[in-house]
């Protein structure tokens, strides 16, 4: 009976093992995909303004104002979601800088490693749930961006032909 109660608590420490590398994995690569993705919206934000110029002259004050619109609203929600993240992030930056000013953990290196586990397991699964709201958050700003710059070039291409 005490062997099956030591292969349970193996099993167990193996699945918390590899649950903790998966949640490492998942938080690592959203950090890289949202990094990318950053990038390519902000792309998209220059390619918007650009042809904002370009077809400024062409466009009836209806379509610019519903462009602006739903730009403007993929805007906001991006930099919220910005901001958002900056806060957990600095959050997060002073937290390590408190771990590490602890008198008790300044004392023991093990214990100073100890902390640092507990606050990268907390971090891990804070940054998978920020995933989730990023989600939502992309696929907001980008219908909306998309949205926005689909009226200037739907204006562009009915001033080439009209």
């Amino acid at each position: 009976m005490a062997d099956q109660g030591l292969n349970i608590d193996a099993e167990r420490r193996v699945a918390e093992t590899l649950i903790e590398a998966t949640t490492k994995f998942i938080s690592v690569e959203y950090e890289k995909a949202m990094a990318y993705t950053n990038l390519i919206i902000l792309a998209g934000y220059g390619a918007y303004f650009g042809l904002w110029q370009v077809t400024k002259g062409n466009i009836t004050k209806r379509q610019a104002m519903w462009s602006a619109l739903l730009m403007l609203a993929s805007l906001v929600v991006f930099v919220i979601f910005q901001l958002w993240s900056l806060y957990f992030r600095s959050r997060s930056l002073l937290e390590r800088v408190r771990i590490m000013h602890d008198p008790e953990n300044r004392a023991s290196g093990t214990r100073l490693l100890a902390a640092f586990a507990e606050n990268d397991s907390v971090e891990r699964r804070r940054s998978v749930r920020s995933g989730r709201v990023w989600h939502w958050v992309f696929m907001f700003t980008a219908i909306s961006g998309l949205a926005g710059e689909g009226v200037l070039a739907w204006a562009f291409v009915v001033s080439l032909f009209c």
